[in-house]
């Protein structure tokens, strides 16, 4: 082989080295959002279990509060709704990347996927 092939080679191996590591941590920072999503979901649900259960109570007071605890319960379920559609949207953009970058980059035999 001449010079100029195995020097092409040469950055050409270079460069798939280089997008392996950028797919490997492109790969991990999904997995540490995926586990950032999951915390914030769970207190989340925490959060709004809290809200529900006071709601409940007002709920037991008076008519005119309990009017109020009624449309804080309904921007409530209003935003349970959103927060779902939103985090629909984010699993799907995630999973479209990593389709993307398997295309690009399939991953290893070896590896958890």
């Amino acid at each position: 082989m001449g010079d100029g092939i195995v020097e092409r080679l040469t950055e050409l191996e270079g460069a798939v080295k280089r997008a392996a590591e950028s797919l490997a941590r492109i790969r991990e920072e999904n997995a540490q959002l995926k586990r950032e999503v999951k915390r914030l979901g769970d207190e989340r649900r925490q959060v709004l279990a809290q809200v529900d259960m006071i709601l409940k109570d007002i709920g037991k007071l008076d008519p005119a509060l309990s009017l109020a605890a009624l449309d804080i319960a309904d921007e409530l379920f209003r935003s349970r709704e959103e927060k779902k559609t939103d985090e629909d949207d984010v699993g799907a953009r995630l999973g479209a990347l990593v389709a993307l970058l398997d295309k690009v980059a399939p991953p290893d035999p070896g590896s958890d996927r």
